[in-house]
């Protein structure tokens, strides 16, 4: 499961949704604003958007999202999908 933490006018976390979608991976969205408590927990130090939870390990943001999907596309078609 892929959660994505972002906020609304984050043109990198809508390509994190976009990827997903695309992808059609299984993901989650949550609004940093509404939570910004669990935010700076689960993300201490961190202070932009978008943070990537791959299976509740936190991965990065866009470039190392897209890095995983890519990844996960390789071992299912046996090719790579740019």
């Amino acid at each position: 499961m892929i959660t994505i933490y972002g906020s609304a006018n984050c043109v990198w976390c809508l390509k994190c949704i976009q990827l997903c979608q695309t992808a059609e991976m299984e993901y989650e969205y949550r609004l940093v604003e509404n939570d910004v408590d669990d935010f700076k927990k689960r993300f201490p130090g961190e202070n932009v958007v978008p943070q990537i939870l791959w299976n509740e390990e936190h991965i990065g943001g866009y470039e190392q999202l897209a890095q995983k999907v890519n990844e996960v596309l390789i071992n299912e078609n046996g090719e790579y999908n740019d």
